[in-house]
């Protein structure tokens, strides 16, 4: 039987829960709670009746405007199409500063997600704040200063929650409060509660289809078993699992300058995966400031993904299975040995068939290109503890040749079965965006889904992006006034990353795959293709 716990008893219960109270230690407010409503005693998802008035789920969340450390104005509203963590902390908060780590990490690795670090000015100094950020970025957490938003009126906190320390609040796409916490937490149930907001893009790492998922004399699968080939035995190509890294400097004695690479920038990190050793291992189970990584590369397909290998709060790392599947790369899990299709980030057969990996977004660009745009980067080296000649091309004219070396389920001649496309699926529909067509029209839109897109290439790294055209309310248009500089129906500018240029205001990414055509075509067989106006 349910017991009804006495108010004091469940204010105190939410002391404990929460850590700290509304104030700082010898403040007015230290130790004591508001008693219009009641704070939850429980660490699962609140209610809509334990929810103080105006944080309800369901409602939009109401206007704010905030200053942020960088001098910008940002209100909750200035993300639409992204979700939204809106974080009240105060470094006084032992429990608040040791959570924003976390949700950094969550932000680095989800492209859909901006986090908000609504600082309690009111209560302490905006220096506070400050040295803390600094602090943080010396233990290698970078946090952006216009992340930091000071509130020395404390509107957010007393009107959201007004009701223990640290607390937490999800917006969904739509600028709807999708849920709510009171209290610490970790990493783990940092994603999980953000994937509640975020259904569409696999934030959730465990996310099962469990629909799909047939049963064949004992084993889980959601492929036709006689689509999975085996041409090695397992580990035959060795992945690497303790990589070392070296600098541009270091790398340019042996990397040309055309060779690929595939290049990675995450928390302030910048490190390229050159294909001359990928081909050689096609998986590096790595990390970066302690979050897990996997990188990915079939050198059959083109494909170099990445992807956050923690399912429900475990890593995994992975080997190469030996298999393929459509030509692409199969990987399989050291933990339960299921097998994995790099190409759709989904658990084809075994145990944990169904579920996805998120994947992290990375460029496939030219040596010489990474290296210019980002010279700081760290390369992966060849001392791999595999002996392996990284001078050689084990594939030869493959790369060029219409031939392939491996059956697929669909060959589509539209185009040369190596082609370099990027890949888009929304929804029920998918796009591919070939290189040379986005190099000729330069900057273009597009729709898919119903959803207006921006097609950009960018020069300096010779790559395709596609951003969704809405921020905010507004769907906006586009033209490129420079190289490197696009202009909206406003007048405002934008970089090619995205980024508005004067003022706050981010684009959101789509999620495409770099790849060979026929790779593309064969998993996704209705796909259309970007024609340049």
């Amino acid at each position: 039987m349910a017991l009804r716990v006495p108010l004091l008893l469940a204010v105190t219960a939410a002391v404990a829960l929460s850590g700290c109270s509304q104030g700082p230690p010898g403040s007015a407010e230290a130790g004591g709670f508001s008693t219009k409503s009641e704070g939850p005693t429980e660490s699962a998802a609140t209610s809509p009746r334990e929810i103080p008035e105006g944080a309800q789920v369901g409602q939009r969340a109401p206007g704010g405007e905030w200053t942020s450390l960088a001098g910008q104005k940002v209100r909750l509203s200035d993300f639409g199409g992204k979700g939204v963590l809106a974080n009240s902390w105060a470094a006084w908060c032992p429990f608040c500063v040791d959570e924003m780590p976390a949700m950094q990490r969550v932000a680095d690795t989800t492209p859909d997600l901006v986090v908000l670090f609504i600082h309690r000015t009111a209560t302490e100094s905006p220096r506070a704040a400050e040295d803390y950020v600094a602090r943080l970025r010396q233990r290698g957490v970078n946090i952006s200063p216009e992340r930091i938003l000071l509130d020395p009126e404390d509107r957010f906190y007393r009107q959201f929650f007004n009701v223990g320390m640290p607390v937490s609040l999800f917006l969904d796409p739509r600028g709807v409060i999708g849920d709510k916490k009171i209290g610490v937490m970790d990493e783990a149930e940092v994603r999980q509660r953000a994937a509640k907001i975020l259904p569409s893009t696999g934030v959730s790492p465990a996310r099962r289809e469990e629909s799909r998922v047939q049963v064949t004399q004992g084993v889980r699968h959601t492929v036709p078993l006689g689509e999975i080939q085996t041409v090695l035995r397992p580990d035959g190509i060795p992945a690497i699992d303790r990589p070392r890294f070296e600098s541009a400097a270091e790398a340019a004695r042996w990397l040309r300058d055309d060779d690929p690479v595939i290049g990675l920038d995450i928390q302030g990190v910048r490190r390229a995966y050159p294909y001359p050793i990928m081909v050689w291992h096609e998986i590096v189970n790595d990390e970066v400031n302690s979050t897990p990584l996997l990188i990915t590369y079939c050198p059959l397909c083109a494909t170099g993904i990445a992807f956050d290998p923690v399912i429900d709060g475990k890593r995994y790392t992975f080997g190469t299975s030996g298999k393929l599947r459509n030509s692409d790369l199969v990987m399989y899990d050291r933990e339960t040995g299921s097998l994995w299709q790099q190409a759709t980030a989904e658990a084809i057969l075994g145990p944990l068939a169904g579920s996805s990996l998120r994947r992290i977004p990375v460029e496939t660009a030219r040596w010489g290109d990474w290296r210019r745009q980002f010279p700081d980067t760290a390369v992966l080296s060849r001392d791999t503890g595999h002996p392996r000649d990284y001078t050689r091309e084990p594939y030869g004219g493959y790369y060029t040749s219409t031939e392939l070396m491996f059956p697929v389920s669909n060959r589509d001649d539209r185009l040369h079965p190596k082609a370099i496309v990027y890949g888009l699926q929304l929804g029920n529909e998918s796009r591919a965006y070939p290189l040379e067509e986005v190099r000729k029209a330069r900057v273009a839109h597009d729709a898919l889904a119903g959803r207006d897109l921006l097609v950009v290439h960018h020069p300096l790294l010779d790559v395709v992006r596609v951003f969704d055209r809405r921020a905010g309310d507004r769907t906006l248009d586009f033209t490129n006034t420079s190289g490197n500089v696009l202009t909206d129906s406003t007048g405002s500018t934008w970089s090619l990353d995205g980024e508005k240029l004067q003022g706050n205001g981010r684009l959101r990414r789509m999620d495409t795959i770099h790849g060979f055509w026929f790779s593309w075509a064969s998993f996704h067989p209705n796909t259309s293709i970007f024609k340049a106006p």
